[in-house]
């Protein structure tokens, strides 16, 4: 397991949402977004050493996040409703966002082995 201060996970959280060309980047983010990208690089850090970092695995912090903020299943994304398309099983979801999450995976992996001591 990789400690990291609140600094470094908010660092690395920046960096992974600037990665992603769908995202709109910290300053910008809603709290749901920053939350989620937090708890993934906080996950990320404590697999780092043996790999057990799955997609599948982010995409359960994904639905975990947003189901504590009250978030459910919507056909369309909706920030008033709280509702989002993607609460759904891994299987369901597209490959695009599927690989979305590997890339997520990857980015926050890189900032952290290279920013973190081990």
């Amino acid at each position: 397991m990789t400690e990291m201060t609140d600094a470094q996970i908010e660092a690395a959280a920046r960096y992974c949402l600037a990665a992603d060309p769908a995202s709109e980047g910290w300053d910008e983010a809603e709290t749901w977004v920053r939350e989620f990208a937090s708890a993934v690089v906080g996950f990320v850090a404590c697999g780092v050493e043996v790999e057990s970092v799955s997609p599948s695995a982010v995409h359960q912090v994904f639905i975990t996040t947003l189901r504590k903020g009250g978030w459910t299943w919507g056909e369309v994304y909706d920030a008033v409703a709280k509702t989002h398309p993607s609460i759904v099983p891994w299987p369901e979801l597209t490959p695009e966002l599927q690989e979305r999450n590997a890339l997520f995976i990857e980015a926050a992996a890189s900032w952290i082995g290279e920013n973190v001591p081990i």
